[in-house]
């Protein structure tokens, strides 16, 4: 009879940790399909941040010199 409780116990506790496993990776299917709702891009200013935008000019500059960019090809700064 022991065996038997034994038995029952494991087999719970692998459905919980299954149980588990499987809710975790539903949490990526939750965002948009089709990209942030329009409103998100109206002002181009994230929401929700109580920063002031940047006034002084950035530390870095970015220097292009080839017209034809892909996105398969690296690219590196200086």
């Amino acid at each position: 009879m022991t065996l038997d409780l034994r038995r029952a116990f494991q087999m719970q506790t692998l459905v919980v940790l299954l149980t588990a496993v499987l809710l975790s990776c539903c949490g990526p299917s939750l965002g948009y399909s089709t990209g942030p709702p329009v409103s998100a891009c109206e002002s181009m200013f994230p929401y929700g941040h109580e920063v002031d935008a940047q006034s002084s000019s950035p530390p870095y500059e970015l220097v292009v010199t080839d017209t034809n960019l892909t996105a398969s090809t690296q690219y590196s700064g200086r």
